[in-house]
C-alpha cells in the first residue's frame, strides 16, 4: 500500500505541473495531507500484525524523517526563490538514503534499491529542459523554436520508488503467509495426534 500511495502522490504532482500550476502551496497541501493521512493508517496496519520490534521503530523514524525532508523541499525552493519542483531530484537521494539504512539494518538486498534510487535522482537531474529542437535531422522536421516536452521526472521517480517498496514488501508478505501456514499445519498435526491417543481409563471403561 505504501508503494501505491507514493505512486499516486508522484503522478498527481506531475499532473499539477503539466497543468501549469507554478504556485508551491497546492503541492505542499497535497504532500502534507497525503502523508499525514497515510502515516497513521500505515502504523495502525503494522501494529495489528503483531508487536513492533526495536529495529522496526528505528526504520519507522528513518521513514518519518524522509517524509519531513520531502515536504520541506517545497519550503527550501520558496526560500531560494526557485521554480516549483526544481529540487525534485533530491527525492531520489532521500529515498536512496532510506534504503541504504535499511540495507545496513535489515538485509543487504536493499543495496540494490538504494543504488537504483540514487541513479534515478541523477536521471531526473539530467533530463533535458523539456524542449527538443531536432529529431533525426532531414527525416523529421520540427518547428524552429522546438517542441515542448512534459516533465516526467517525478513520474519516473514514482514508478521506481513504488517498485522498490512493492517487491520487497511482497516477498516478506509471502514469507509471513508461509510461516503462518507452517504453524497452522504443525498445530493441526499436534491436535490430531493428541485426539488419536486413547487414555487407559477410556480403554478400561469400554471393556
Amino acid at each position: 500500500w505504501h508503494s501505491l500511495v507514493l505512486l499516486v502522490l508522484c503522478l498527481t504532482t506531475n499532473m499539477l505541473h503539466w497543468f501549469g500550476i507554478e504556485q508551491p502551496w497546492p503541492y505542499v497541501l497535497l504532500w502534507t495531507t497525503g502523508l499525514a493521512i497515510w502515516a497513521p493508517i500505515f502504523w495502525m496496519f503494522r501494529r495489528r500484525a503483531g508487536p513492533v520490534t526495536f529495529v522496526e521503530r528505528q526504520i519507522a523514524h528513518v521513514w518519518a524523517a524522509s517524509m519531513v525532508a520531502s515536504v520541506l523541499l517545497f519550503f527550501i525552493e520558496m526560500m531560494l526563490k526557485l521554480p516549483v519542483l526544481t529540487l525534485s531530484p533530491v527525492l531520489g537521494l532521500i529515498s536512496g538514503m532510506v534504503f541504504l539504512i535499511k540495507a545496513g539494518t535489515l538485509s543487504g538486498s536493499f543495496y540494490i534499491q538504494s543504488g537504483t534510487l540514487f541513479l534515478t535522482a541523477m536521471l531526473m537531474a539530467a533530463l533535458p529542459d523539456h524542449r527538443i529542437s531536432a529529431v533525426l535531422p532531414g527525416v523529421i522536421n520540427l518547428p524552429r523554436e522546438g517542441v515542448e516536452l512534459p516533465d516526467i521526472g517525478l513520474t519516473i521517480f514514482g514508478f521506481v520508488v513504488a517498485a522498490c517498496f512493492f517487491f520487497p514488501g511482497l516477498k516478506y508478505h509471502r514469507q509471513r503467509l508461509a510461516a503462518r501456514e507452517a504453524r497452522d499445519s504443525v498445530g493441526s498435526a499436534n491436535s490430531n495426534s493428541e485426539s488419536a491417543v486413547v487414555s487407559p481409563t477410556e480403554t478400561n471403561a469400554s471393556e
